[in-house]
């Protein structure tokens, strides 16, 4: 099959193409602070033609999109998000038909990006997994004796950054407070730096950019304000993942996103403390580092297509 891959981040949209199992092109688009999904779906057309093109393959099989916010994967619809507000009314398989004359899948990113390392990365024989992926938000997705977890409203296993942590804490964009993702991901990060006591006397105060790249650098130099705020964060991620391991008892938690180039600290860490604080031992849980990177869902897209076609063929 070729297949497209669209994975909507929060700073950038990143298209793939699949030919075969291969990837054959990608590109990325920036995205603007509160663009439209329409005005951002006729820059993805123009994208995928052109990359199309300079690929030369001569049909689309299939169009996948990872989209952040709440999915109905079945009828194929965004049912609650807090970016691209105008995406819940927009027609998803009509705009793949008319553009491309193709089916579509679309799904949660977060979830997708899970079943793509489940299927073909890190996660590659397990049957029960959970996914984590750190970054921009904090967003998860679950496989349970070898099936994809949906429950009834697409939301079961998919809201690991909104586990209340902190109910006294400050607001979250979902209107929760103290959610996981409000206390310790990329968007929260400047919230943390400021109420360190080193803040003002810091190169963060002077430049008035951070960012966990940058941060995570600090820590592996000891700068004492990057050991706290990393060492903050470790504390809410392995909270949130240990409440995610005892709701769902994993045999495998497979943590992703942007913030994983920082693998080396953030595994040893997190392991240790999960196991530390979950009913778990290493012989029943273990940790791996996602395998695909930014491609896991452009491989679950390939899967969820290969599945559809495969029971339209049944019936």
């Amino acid at each position: 099959m070729n297949v497209i891959g669209i994975d909507l981040g929060g700073s950038f949209v990143k298209i793939g193409i699949l030919n075969n199992t291969e990837l054959s092109g990608e590109t990325e688009i920036q995205v603007e602070d509160n663009q439209s999904w329409n005005t951002l779906a006729a820059e993805i057309e123009t994208e995928i033609n052109t990359l199309v093109r300079k690929t030369g393959i001569n049909q689309v099989d299939g169009i996948g999109l990872a989209f952040p916010g709440q999915v109905d994967s079945v009828n194929m619809r965004v049912l609650r998000t807090t970016k691209y507000l105008d995406a819940p009314s927009f027609d998803f398989p009509g705009w793949a038909e008319r553009n491309w004359a193709s089916p579509m899948v679309i799904e949660n990113d977060a979830r997708l990006a899970c079943i793509g390392e489940w299927q073909f990365g890190s996660g590659d024989g397990s049957k029960n997994m959970l996914m984590v992926t750190l970054g921009t938000g904090i967003g998860s997705g679950v496989i349970m004796d070898n099936k994809i977890v949906y429950g009834r409203n697409f939301r079961a296993g998919n809201l690991i950054g909104h586990t209340i942590l902190d109910y006294t804490a400050e607001p979250c964009q979902c209107g929760n407070k103290g959610c996981a993702e409000s206390l310790a991901s990329s968007w929260s990060l400047d919230q943390i730096i400021r109420k360190d006591p080193d803040y003002r006397g810091s190169k963060y105060a002077k430049s008035g950019n951070v960012d966990f790249k940058s941060v995570f650098n600090d820590y592996r130099n000891g700068k004492a304000i990057a050991e706290r705020s990393v060492d903050y964060c470790l504390e809410i991620w392995s909270a949130a993942i240990t409440n995610l391991v005892h709701d769902f008892d994993p045999e495998l938690v497979v943590l992703g996103g942007g913030v994983m180039k920082s693998a080396d600290i953030i595994m040893p860490q997190i392991e240790k403390k999960v196991l530390q604080r979950s009913w778990s031992t290493a012989d029943e849980v273990s940790f791996r580092a996602a395998k695909l990177g930014n491609q896991a869902s452009l491989w679950g897209s390939l899967y969820l297509l290969e599945e559809k076609q495969r029971s339209e063929a049944c019936n």
